[in-house]
């Protein structure tokens, strides 16, 4: 699949998902919110504590692939601590190839890897 197609495909996944966080802010509320939390049973909080590993698994991926292409991974860490999975798929919407990096990033991983070496 082509760069292009993959970030069509991400940032389409994105904005769906956005829309049914709208969705279900809008027809639930905050208070909905709560009401879920506190009455989750085992199998609520089964699901949930996987949904926030798996998050987690995916914000060690966005930190160290963005340090790894010399990106600011911050705005992503923040939008995924706010948002759940919409910030790592905004991430891999946005994620830049190695060919789209800036002269400095590539002098900075030269640097690195220079380093490594020696």
């Amino acid at each position: 699949m082509s760069l292009i197609a993959r970030r069509w495909l991400w940032a389409a996944l994105a904005l769906a998902f956005a829309a049914i966080n709208a969705w279900a802010l809008q027809t639930s509320g905050v208070d909905g919110v709560v009401a879920y939390l506190t009455s989750l049973g085992p199998i609520g909080v089964l699901a949930t504590v996987d949904l926030l590993l798996a998050l987690l698994v995916g914000l060690a991926f966005v930190l160290r692939d963005a340090r790894e292409r010399a990106d600011d991974a911050r705005p992503f860490v923040a939008m995924t601590l706010a948002t759940g999975s919409l910030g790592l798929l905004a991430y891999l919407a946005r994620r830049r190839d190695r060919a789209e990096r800036t002269p400095e990033a590539t002098l900075a991983e030269a640097t690195r890897g220079s380093r490594a070496v020696g």
